[in-house]
């Protein structure tokens, strides 16, 4: 897995009167925490209930134009990573849509905006994203097929807080810092290679959002999370399936 490349952080805000919660302060620290990712710009971006940070390493466009958290109509992003199919997807899109960062960021939320979950079917490349959509209040997670943009995810008490780094994560006062002891436990007995747990962290109550995976948090506190691809089978090879021919094995 490779931790290079933007950072993305963010909070939404599910009932105030359950607590404390987290602030804007609160994602500029977590955003800050992640500025080795990328040092060109750093942004936050807030709605009612909703915080959204990002830290970012210019790759495509240099200008202040491809800066995140992007906002399009009704559609806020905070991404990291690189669709390889953007140029393609762009002469798709680009007869409804006025582009003008000339970015991979600003494809991907034009897609969402015409597709919805279903734009990450046709985006070539790895991601870990946020988006939220102010016509259903909806904040949507989501990583690439083989999950290797990094995102993690901590639900309290009316809130949830993600990142693209745990220990970033860590500079919320909001989120703990309990060590998952079973968790430290099984990685020095099995190694990472073999954790029967993937989404674990070493921090309890942290987890990892899977690959290939989306959660939409509702402003209502609905969550829903699905698996949006999955590894096809492979085909059947030559003789596979067929009794071999010659004399048994003993």
């Amino acid at each position: 897995m490779t931790f290079s490349g933007c950072g993305i952080a963010g909070v939404l805000v599910l009932d105030q009167a359950a607590g404390p919660v987290p602030s804007e302060r609160d994602v500029r620290e977590i955003t800050a925490a992640l500025a080795h990712r990328g040092s060109d710009a750093q942004g936050t971006w807030t709605a009612p209930g909703v915080i959204l940070g990002h830290t970012r390493l210019a790759i495509l466009r240099l200008g202040d134009a491809g800066n995140q958290p992007m906002t399009r109509d009704s559609l806020t992003i905070t991404y990291n990573g690189e669709v390889y199919n953007h140029q393609d997807l762009r002469r798709e899109l680009e007869h409804d849509y006025e582009f003008t960062s000339g970015t991979d960021t600003e494809v991907v939320l034009r897609a969402w905006d015409r597709w919805g979950p279903a734009a990450l079917d046709r985006l070539d490349g790895m991601f870990a994203l946020a988006i939220w959509d102010a016509r259903d209040r909806t904040l949507t997670l989501a990583r690439d097929r083989a999950g290797i943009k990094p995102l993690y995810l901590y639900h309290g008490s009316g809130y949830t807080v993600f990142a693209s780094e745990v220990e970033a994560m860590l500079r919320c006062p909001l989120v703990p810092r309990d060590p998952d002891r079973a968790a430290i436990a099984r990685h020095l007995l099995l190694s990472s290679a073999l954790q029967p747990d993937p989404e674990a962290t070493f921090i309890a109550g942290i987890r990892a959002l899977p690959p290939a995976t989306t959660l939409t948090l509702r402003a209502d506190g609905r969550r829903t999370e699905r698996t949006w691809w999955t590894l096809p089978a492979a085909p059947p090879g030559p003789g596979r399936g067929r009794r071999r021919a010659g004399r048994p094995v003993p």
